[in-house]
């Protein structure tokens, strides 16, 4: 499609693919014009611009720089004349499936190697758009970091043909009950033995010795009764001592 001079023209929905030469040329100026939502290949793509550009598909994209990924999304403008191109590529919910949106830029390809485009460059990941203001021409693709991740699997486009691989999940171990701890025995209390009372002995009564008379010797008996008129003194005293307590 060669485009000269429009004015007040919107060119969207068109879809163009495997053209050996340009899809779209644009010769400025294109006043007022709009050109919104054409597809170029499998990119959806949003523009304004000025001086004259070309823009075409990439059939074989080149691969990512280390540790990004791209999106499945190419462009290639030239500029035919000094130019700048305010440029948008829309993509889907499926083409960020495993890709860390919040990182997308615009970047561009010089023939030799990737570099991020300098200047107004971004996300709107509410309306899916990643855009970016370029004044150097080249190929162009949305690139997004490649999410930490322990497993070797990402989704990424296969090819650049927008098809996706997906990655086998990953199982997640199966969290081990933990154990019930076992209550503690309460012990037993040991019963404490009742003392017993033991009465106390009643002491036996000490023997109360009977005193034993002291014998009269023989000897001493036998004198007293070989005294003369022994027996008769001993009765009248007797008989005395029995009166004397009469009188009493």
């Amino acid at each position: 499609m060669v485009l000269i001079q429009p004015q007040n023209a919107t060119i969207s929905k068109n879809t163009f693919k495997n053209n050996t030469q340009a899809d779209m040329e644009c010769y400025s100026p294109s006043t007022g014009s709009k050109f919104e939502e054409n597809t170029y290949g499998d990119t959806v793509v949003t523009f304004r611009h000025s001086g004259d550009i070309s823009l075409k598909s990439v059939a074989s994209p080149p691969a990512p720089p280390k540790g990004y990924q791209h999106i499945g999304k190419f462009i290639q403008i030239t500029n035919l004349t000094p130019a700048w191109v305010f440029l948008s590529i829309m993509y889907s919910n499926g083409d960020v499936r495993g890709v860390s949106e919040n990182t997308l830029k615009m970047w561009r390809y010089n023939g030799s190697s990737w570099n991020i485009v300098g200047g107004t460059n971004g996300v709107d990941a509410a309306n899916n758009i990643v855009y970016a203001n370029i004044t150097e021409f080249s190929i162009f693709a949305p690139l997004a970091k490649k999410p930490v991740s322990t497993s070797k699997n990402y989704y990424y486009p296969a090819g650049g043909g927008g098809m996706w691989i997906k990655p086998s999940p990953t199982p997640q171990e199966t969290p081990t009950p933990e154990e019930t701890p076992t209550p503690e025995s309460t012990p037993s209390p040991t019963p404490v033995p009742t003392a017993t009372h033991i009465p106390e002995k009643t002491p036996t009564p000490e023997e109360t010795a009977t005193p034993t008379p002291t014998p009269v010797k023989t000897e001493e008996k036998d004198q007293a009764n070989k005294i003369p008129g022994f027996e008769l003194i001993a009765a009248l005293m007797a008989v005395g001592t029995v009166i004397i307590a009469k009188r009493r």
